[in-house]
């Protein structure tokens, strides 16, 4: 082949991201080019941003490096505007502080970004890293893009105003990050007075440091129709927020760092926080003020959403008292928490959730799953994650319903109890990183569901009970890393190893891969067999068929090639 020549007809696409400093010159023109996912500005002639100028690419564009246009008339001549069949668009600078500051900060970055205004038909739009101070007329006059429904603006950080988003007729997803001079999402007076972003349905919020709340005019909030749609809502980071928009359609609420801790107290004496939230399924909250989270503790506050909360996920909020929330949040199907210092046990009313059958206890150093009363946790419980829990010395007290197990990194964990047994519906069993754990439970014969067994880095485990012996042929997965007693009695000549040969997915050691059966119809003959064995099982054999099918197929191609006409083949000429 040679040097510059490409084979077929002429190129209509050209996709990938890569890691380089501008595309190859002359690419204008590939008159035929109709996918061109990415383009990397340069700052020269040959490679500027005006070279798209007799491109009209299908589908998605990203435009990177724009810190290296140099003049706004060179994307005028882009002209972006009647590219039509563009469905996304993707507008990027160097982010600040990757030197590159002399560029990032270039005078003309708002001129540019007003050359860049899109075709009318766009759906998506993304600015990351704009370093204007304020975004361009046609942001301002929004309305007319009739089909914008994804909007991501990110890292625009000397902007200290956001275009009027909340006319946007269809618009359903909006991610705003790294804005740190924003203080409002709406912070001007146009559109329609009655009802904001009334179709959004997702809304992400990511790092806004100085963010307060949600309209500048002091007390239009109450009488504004704000977010109608809203369905999911993500606030991370955000410290200085102080209230909750009235949002009755929302199902998940994502909160992690974030409101500002004065004004959730005076909210707290309001009780109307969660109290209008009649639709929400599944709430977040991590590493946010106290007073936050112990609302839940507020029966008043929590009552709209009784019924309806499904998943709650607690992490880092220490005060928060586990028995008041129970009682009033008896729906819940999936419950985690992580770092809560106040649990140690079962608390009494867990056996109140009668709908919860996924728990996660995570990072909840003094957690011993001891219950005052005896009781086995969750009454219809089936799957079980605790990990972090240094306190935990044996497995707690679980129902029989229990089907999923998981323990990691229990450092002080040593056995499992004296009996399993009663767990008649366990299908899987991990243990991770238990580098105290010396014995298995007895009467493990009895768990008839159970074919999963992962057990990693458990130094001090040196056998299992002889229940466990008698299921280790019926298993479908064993893993056993890190465990060199073990493993020396489930490789060949040890004790467990004859035990394993039917298990169809088994690693015994860090360095032996996993070893798959492969069933085979009966209907092959026995010599069949043996040759089908040793293929299968046999990755070598495997690859050289692969590459043997492929050199094949090249040569196909190519002897294909030789025989057109030179005259089919396109090449761009060298500059």
């Amino acid at each position: 082949m040679k040097s510059g020549v490409s084979y077929g007809s002429p190129v209509d696409v050209i996709t990938g991201s890569w890691n380089v400093k501008s595309l190859p010159a002359g690419l204008s023109q590939l008159q035929n080019l109709k996918t061109l996912t990415r383009y990397t500005v340069g700052d020269d002639a040959e490679n500027n941003i005006g070279q798209l100028r007799s491109l009209n690419p299908f589908g998605e564009l990203v435009l990177d490096n724009l810190e290296w246009v140099k003049n706004a008339d060179d994307a005028i001549k882009a002209d972006m505007g009647n590219k039509r069949l563009i469905q996304t668009l993707i507008l990027c600078w160097m982010k600040f502080g990757l030197g590159k500051d002399e560029y990032c900060l270039m005078e003309n970055g708002e001129e540019l970004l007003e050359a860049l205004k899109p075709p009318s038909g766009v759906k998506k739009l993304a600015v990351r890293c704009y370093p204007g101070k304020q975004f361009p007329m046609w942001m301002e006059e929004m309305q007319q893009f009739q089909y914008l429904h994804h909007i991501e603006l990110s890292e625009c950080r000397e902007c200290k105003q956001l275009p009027p988003l909340e006319i946007l007729p269809i618009l359903a997803y909006l991610s705003i990050s790294g804005m740190d001079g924003i203080k409002h999402i709406l912070n001007n007076s146009r559109g329609n007075a009655l009802q904001s972003f009334p179709a959004l349905k997702e809304l992400i919020l990511y790092g806004m440091k100085n963010l307060e709340g949600w309209c500048l005019e002091e007390g239009k909030e109450a009488n504004l129709s704000l977010f109608p749609c809203l369905t999911r809502m993500e606030i991370t980071t955000c410290p200085k927020l102080t209230t909750m928009p009235s949002i009755p359609t929302l199902r998940d609420l994502y909160i992690d760092q974030s409101f500002c801790e004065t004004q959730i107290s005076l909210l707290s004496k309001e009780r109307r926080f969660f109290k209008h939230l009649e639709s929400l399924q599944s709430l977040t909250i991590k590493s946010c003020p106290d007073e936050l989270v112990s609302l839940l503790e507020d029966e008043e506050e929590t009552r709209t959403m009784k019924s309806s909360l499904k998943n709650l996920d607690i992490d880092n909020c220490n005060q928060l008292s586990l028995t008041l929330v129970f009682q009033n949040l008896p729906s819940l199907i999936q419950l985690e928490v992580g770092s809560l210092e106040k649990l140690v046990s079962w608390p009494d009313e867990i056996q109140s959730l009668k709908f919860l059958n996924d728990l996660t206890i995570s990072s909840c150093r003094y957690f011993t799953g001891v219950s005052s009363q005896g009781d086995s946790g969750p009454p219809f419980l089936k799957s079980l994650r605790v990990s972090g829990s240094d306190a935990l010395r044996e497995l707690p007290t679980c129902p029989t319903s229990l089907q999923d197990l998981s323990i990691v990194n229990c450092r002080g964990m040593e056995s499992l109890g004296p009996k399993m047994g009663h767990l008649t519906s366990l299908s899987r069993l991990e243990l991770f990183h238990c580098p105290k754990l010396v014995s298995l439970s007895d009467g493990m014969q009895a768990l008839t569901s159970f074919k999963y067994l992962h057990i990693i880095d458990c130094p001090m485990l040196k056998s299992f009970p002889e229940g466990l012996q008698q299921l280790l042929p019926t298993l479908k997965a064993l893993t056993i890393k890190r465990c060199p007693e073990l493993e020396r009695l489930c490789k060949p000549g040890g004790d467990y190893y004859n035990l394993l040969s039917s298990i169809s997915y088994k690693q015994i050691g860090e360095e032996s891969k996993p070893e798959e059966t492969i069933q085979v119809p009966h209907e092959i003959s026995t010599g069949a067999k043996q040759a089908l064995k040793c293929i299968t099982t046999n990755r070598f054999f495997l690859s050289a068929i692969l590459i043997c099918a492929i050199a094949c197929f090249i040569n196909f191609l190519f002897n294909q090639l030789d025989s057109q006409n030179e005259e089919e083949f396109w090449y761009i000429p060298p500059t």
